[in-house]
């Protein structure tokens, strides 16, 4: 399974006019290497640095039309449709962490009990992980 960390598939640099011109074009050039560094990516796709401005208009055709070839390339790949399958199941797993997440501090009293845990840690009188556990079977006994 891969890393949660994903590859950029453009860089669009905006406010790139008047006295923004020149540190917009500098930031091109500093990302363009950045991105030189990296290992080709599983999609194939080779990303781009484009600047732009949104007041203007300058560039937006350019950067959508970096997206359609994207969007091509990697749909004849396979990769599109797979990248999609993995993201979907990746924010399934996020929205339960974050609903278990929520249920567990927002449970009564476990305010109480997380701060004498806390405590109990500081003062060296039982491990974070025993802590933890203590609290989770408190969480579910109840």
């Amino acid at each position: 399974k891969r890393g949660i960390m994903e590859m950029a598939n453009l860089i669009a640099i905006n406010k790139a006019e008047g006295e923004n011109l020149k540190p917009a074009e500098r930031a091109k050039r500093e990302f363009k290497n950045a991105l030189s560094l990296f290992p080709p990516s599983e999609s194939g796709w080779k990303p781009d640095v484009l600047t732009c401005s949104a007041l203007s208009g300058s560039g937006i055709d350019t950067i959508w039309k970096e997206i359609e070839s994207y969007i091509q390339k990697t749909s004849k790949n396979g990769f599109f449709n797979l990248n999609r399958k993995e993201q979907a199941s990746f924010w399934m797993f996020e929205s339960i962490n974050n609903q278990l997440k929520q249920h567990f501090y927002s449970y009564p009293g476990i305010d109480s009990k997380i701060k004498e845990m806390e405590r109990r840690v500081i003062n060296g009188e039982i491990t974070s992980f025993r802590a933890a556990d203590q609290l989770i079977k408190h969480f579910k006994d109840k």
